[in-house]
């Protein structure tokens, strides 16, 4: 199994936060959906926080049919997992280095190996591998506002593309 790895960038990671790039936010857990016209700065700020807090998991629709241009947004306040769809084609995953090593484990997973799995699941049943989960909450913050406001991949962390679990 081989890793497309974007790795992080160094480089100028300033944007407008003029428009939203976010056409709609859903707050898993507790099943609230907001519009565009209901994204405004204590909503997002209600989503860093919950996201800090480890209090709610989202999905971010920047796209026009809440298929694709999404970000789903996993956490337990420790781990925190990004997986971002574009154009139904394109998948990335956050990408955690230090556990390069369970790649291997991944080809035929148990699933309850605390070793390779963060505990959280993806859409509420896929186990999340530690290797997709960082646990530098403050960076996976800026990712999420990043998304929101450009749509597009934050290149202050690394990523997996296409990842195969």
């Amino acid at each position: 199994m081989d890793l497309q790895i974007i790795p992080k960038q160094e480089t100028d990671l300033s944007y407008s936060q003029d428009t939203l790039a976010v056409k709609s936010i859903e707050y898993v857990l507790s099943l609230t959906h907001f519009d565009e016209a209901e994204i405004d700065d204590a909503l997002i700020a209600d989503v860093m926080n919950k996201i800090k807090e480890g209090e709610e998991d989202f999905y971010l629709y920047a796209g026009d049919d809440e298929e694709s241009d999404r970000m789903e947004v996993v956490t337990d306040g420790v781990w925190l997992s990004l997986t971002c769809c574009f154009d139904l084609e394109d998948y990335y995953c956050s990408y955690n280095e230090q556990y390069s090593y369970t790649l291997p484990m991944l080809e035929e997973p148990d699933f309850s190996d605390m070793e390779v799995f963060t505990g959280l699941e993806s859409g509420g049943q896929s186990p999340i591998p530690k290797l997709e989960a960082i646990t530098d909450i403050e960076a996976g913050l800026k990712a999420v506002k990043y998304f929101i406001y450009t749509g597009k991949l934050y290149p202050g962390i690394a990523w997996i593309k296409d990842p195969c679990f």
